[in-house]
């Protein structure tokens, strides 16, 4: 077999085995198949929750084995998680197929007892516990269509175990482009979301290291006010996927009119629509918008003009969909 066809992944905790769900979420296509093999208690269920995580689902996800199925509407991808376990072969009547390879990501915990059903194309994931916490996690593509998700994954994940490592090369590649040693830094600002992915983190990590590691001053900005429109009242926007959207609202001063806060997208065009003497500021092309495309460096440094610096570096956290809602 194909090395890219198959890949083994160690995880040493629960937490972890998100993780890489979750990470795998962000391969996962309309359509897409997994099963899950492994005995009571592997962790398929918690795997199941990792995933969701990834499509944008906030809703807890618990093992359906009493309902067959659950589904998760309100995501970036639908997502179907079905629990054969009391199915023994006796799916004809419940309709299972109209799911499986539907418009969504379909996860099915005990496969084998809806074989039939199962397509030749899909994402095989075995779990076995190694000891109390561990889990070996295979993830093997069957048919055609998942070997660039494998693949795709492998390689990610493993650039996100070593992003410290890799970054720290990159920013001191760009300190030496530009003849700037890192005592020339005098203090970090960067912005903390409100957003749904792992960029947000990873840039926050960076910049709280340079700050610790170099004993200098560290800012924190909102990722909405740095691409406000400037000495314009603005309504600014990002997309928070699921038909919804980060949203804050300045005016012509930067003053806030309203906080940051999540606001679904027919809301949001109708309030647009309705406010024409506000820009629209930020990539608004997911509502069909052509929006005003902000500096978003220059947004940064004015806004933190008004921004005062952190004064406990460890306590510095990412603003996520959930901090919002």
């Amino acid at each position: 077999m194909d090395q890219d066809l198959k890949y083994i992944f160690i995880s040493k905790s629960s937490e972890e085995t998100k993780r890489v769900a979750e990470r795998l979420a962000g391969f996962l296509f309309p359509g897409a198949v997994i099963t899950l093999d492994g005995p009571l208690g592997s962790g398929k269920t918690t795997f199941v929750g990792g995933v969701a995580k990834g499509l944008d689902i906030l809703e807890r996800v618990i093992s359906p084995t009493f309902n067959i199925m659950k589904c998760y509407f309100e995501a970036r991808l639908p997502m179907f998680h079905i629990d054969a376990y009391r199915l023994e072969n006796r799916d004809s009547e419940l309709g299972l197929e109209e799911f499986i390879e539907g418009d969504g990501v379909t996860l099915i915990e005990w496969p084998d007892y809806i074989k039939p059903l199962i397509p030749a194309s899909h994402l095989r994931i075995v779990i076995k516990a190694l000891d109390e916490n561990s889990r070996r996690i295979t993830f093997e593509n069957i048919g055609s269509a998942y070997e660039q998700v494998i693949k795709s994954l492998k390689d990610s994940y493993q650039a996100w175990q070593r992003q410290s490592e890799l970054m720290a090369v990159e920013v001191d590649a760009i300190l030496k482009r530009n003849n700037i040693s890192a005592k020339d830094i005098g203090e970090v600002v960067v912005t903390i979301g409100p957003g749904s992915y792992t960029g947000i983190r990873i840039a926050l990590t960076i910049a709280k290291t340079l700050a610790f590691a170099l004993d200098i001053k560290i800012y924190a900005v909102s990722s909405l006010i740095s691409q406000k429109g400037r000495h314009q009242p603005t309504i600014s926007v990002i997309n928070a996927r699921s038909n919804r959207s980060y949203v804050a609202i300045y005016d012509a001063d930067g003053q806030v009119l309203v906080e940051e806060k999540v606001w679904p997208n027919d809301e949001l065009i109708a309030w647009i629509k309705g406010n024409a003497d506000f820009i629209v500021s930020g990539d608004a092309k997911y509502l069909g918008i052509d929006a005003y495309q902000p500096s978003v460096l220059d947004g940064m440094l004015e806004a933190k003009k008004k921004s005062i610096p952190v004064e406990n570096i460890l306590t510095l956290k990412p603003v996520y969909l959930k901090d919002l809602l």
